[in-house]
């Protein structure tokens, strides 16, 4: 009698075990739920009020951040900017990078004389040149025609360092842990991914 309610209790452990087990792995494999991720005042190209929203939280010294926008981002921008609206959110990994605050800081000074998203691409597009001379922020100011004494007002201003930190701060409720992270209509997607899953994954988004 022993053995056998030794075996039941066995065998109820070992079925319980399996439940979780199963349980679990559905959990994980099920996608997450899309979350809301407010816009605010951040800086966007393409379709104002699109159907599909890529929000990107980004840091300029972020070798895969900097990958996504010379390779895969200037060619979704050309398929989708009359379909998608693209945001850009500062996340600066000042832990691990040392001009990451007063890069983001830069652009978004650029970005109130309307021009980020050129400003960010020189800092993309330069980060060998900005990373070894910083006075190179400023050059790249002059080069995108801006007016050099507001820009340089604005760099270490207040205004800049709270905008960033509330991008920064937005990310981590989030769960943004790392660079770049997108959300796509809510929808997380961490790291650097190819073409052709962007183009699938908006394609499908624009059906639905």
């Amino acid at each position: 009698m022993e053995d056998k309610k030794t075996i039941l209790i066995l065998s109820a452990i070992l079925i319980g075990t399996i439940v979780l087990i199963t349980a679990f792995a559905f959990l994980a494999s099920s996608p997450a739920k899309p979350v809301n991720v407010e816009i605010g005042n951040a800086y966007y190209t393409g379709l104002q009020n699109a159907k599909v929203t890529v929000v990107e939280f980004s840091d300029f010294q972020c070798p895969v951040c900097e990958d996504f926008n010379q390779t895969v981002f200037p060619r979704l921008l050309s398929a989708y900017k009359d379909k998608v609206k693209f945001v850009y959110k500062f996340f600066p990994l000042y832990e691990i990078h040392n001009l990451a605050n007063i890069s983001a800081q830069s652009a978004y000074c650029a970005g109130k004389q309307g021009k980020f998203w050129e400003y960010a691409n020189l800092l993309m597009d330069n980060s060998a040149q900005w990373e070894a001379d910083q006075s190179q922020l400023v050059n790249y100011a002059k080069q995108t025609g801006l007016d050099l004494e507001k820009f340089k007002a604005c760099q270490n201003s207040d205004e800049a360092k709270n905008a960033v930190m509330k991008d920064r701060s937005q990310g981590e409720g989030l769960g943004v842990n790392a660079t770049p992270t997108f959300f796509v209509n809510g929808e997380k997607i961490v790291g650097l991914q190819s073409l052709d899953y962007w183009k699938k994954l908006l394609d499908s988004k624009l059906k639905q």
